[in-house]
C-alpha cells in the first residue's frame, strides 16, 4: 500500500487505517505494509495543468504500481473509482491545497489525470463486489453490486463501472478529461469487455445528482452569452449542506476546508456560500455524515432526479 489517506501523513495514521481497513492482517501472513511517509515534488512536463506536484515516496521504489480501488459514489467527481484513486499519491495534507488550486471540476479532473499518467499504474482493480451509493465517498450506505472489474487503463474500467450505476461518460467529470484526451471512448460499445457487463447493472443504484456539469458547460460560449451560461451555472451548481441537527461541532470539516469558508458555530457548522468553491472535502469527510449535496430547486426542477437524491430532505 502506497498511497496517502486523508488527513495527517504520518506512521501512525497509516497503522490506524491498516487496523481499522483490516489491511494489517497480510503482515500475519509475512506482507510487508508501507510505513514510509517520505514526500518529494516530482516534475511532469508532459502534464496537461499539475506539472509539478508532492508524491509519496515510497510508491518511486516500486517495481510496478497496481491500483486497487472501490466503486463509489463522489459528491464532487461523480465517481470515485480508477482514476480517482490515484489522488492517493498525493500526501494527506497537500490534498485539500490541490481543490484550492483546481476549484473547477473540469480542472481538478485533468488534474486527476495527470497523477494517473505520471504514475502509469499496471493493472486497475476494482472491488465492486460491495459498492457506496449515495452520500458517498464516506457517507453513503453499501450496495451489492457483485462483481470485480480489471484493466489495464483506469479510465476504461471508470467507464464501465459509470455504466454499472446508471452513469455514462459526460457525468463523470474524469471521464470527459479522458475523452478530451482520447484516452478513453465515449461509449461503452466500443470497449471490448470480457464478460457480461450489463448482468451487473444496478438500475436503482443511488447517485449523487448535480445536474449542473452539463447543461451549463461554458466551452464554446464567448461574449455575452458565455456570461450568462456562467450565471446560469451558479443558479444550478450543487453545494454542501449542513444538518445541524446532526453536527456534532467536532470541527473537523473547518480544519479541513481549503477556501476557509466554514466557521463552527454554537449550533453547529456553518458553510459561507460565497466563498465555498464546492470541492466537498467537509461532506467527504464528515465523521458522522451531517454534510450532504444538496441540489437547488431550480436544478431539481429542470433535472428531475429519477434514481433519488443523495441528499437529506
Amino acid at each position: 500500500c502506497g498511497d496517502s489517506p486523508g488527513g495527517f501523513f504520518t506512521p501512525a495514521t497509516l497503522s490506524n487505517v491498516y487496523r481499522v481497513c483490516g489491511m494489517s492482517q497480510v503482515e500475519e501472513a509475512g506482507a510487508t505494509l508501507n510505513r514510509d511517509c517520505s514526500q518529494e515534488t516530482v516534475s511532469f512536463p508532459d502534464a496537461m495543468v499539475a506539472k509539478s506536484f508532492p508524491y509519496t515516496s515510497w510508491l518511486k521504489k516500486a517495481d510496478v504500481i497496481f491500483n486497487l480501488c472501490k466503486l463509489k459514489t463522489h459528491g464532487m467527481m461523480g465517481l470515485s473509482c480508477g482514476a480517482k484513486n490515484m489522488f492517493g499519491v498525493v500526501p494527506g495534507v497537500a490534498k485539500p491545497e490541490f481543490h484550492y488550486l483546481y476549484p473547477d471540476h473540469r480542472d481538478f479532473a485533468r488534474m486527476i489525470l495527470d497523477l494517473d499518467e505520471y504514475t502509469a499504474p499496471v493493472y486497475t482493480i476494482c472491488d465492486a463486489v460491495w459498492g457506496m451509493e449515495g452520500n458517498g465517498p464516506t457517507g453513503g450506505t453499501p450496495r451489492h453490486i457483485g462483481c470485480i472489474l480489471v484493466s489495464p487503463s483506469p479510465h476504461h474500467l471508470d467507464l464501465v463501472a459509470a455504466a454499472l450505476i446508471g452513469l455514462q461518460c459526460h457525468d463523470v467529470p474524469t471521464l470527459e478529461a479522458a475523452l478530451e484526451r482520447g484516452l478513453v471512448p465515449e461509449h461503452i460499445e466500443d470497449l471490448a469487455i470480457a464478460g457480461d457487463y450489463k448482468a451487473f447493472i444496478v438500475p436503482d443504484y443511488q447517485i449523487i445528482q448535480t445536474g449542473e456539469r452539463n447543461l451549463f458547460s461554458t466551452n464554446g460560449h464567448r461574449g455575452m452569452k458565455k456570461v450568462v451560461w456562467q450565471v446560469a451555472g451558479k443558479l444550478l451548481a450543487a453545494r454542501p449542506f449542513v444538518h445541524r441537527d446532526e453536527c456534532i461541532k467536532c470541527g473537523k470539516c473547518q480544519e479541513l476546508c481549503p477556501a476557509k469558508a466554514i466557521l463552527v458555530e454554537k449550533k453547529g457548522a456553518k458553510i459561507c456560500k460565497s466563498d465555498c468553491i464546492r470541492c466537498f472535502c467537509c461532506q467527504e469527510f464528515c465523521p458522522v455524515s451531517a454534510i450532504t449535496v444538496k441540489r437547488t430547486w431550480i436544478a431539481r426542477w429542470l433535472t428531475p432526479d429519477k434514481k433519488g437524491e443523495s441528499e437529506k430532505e
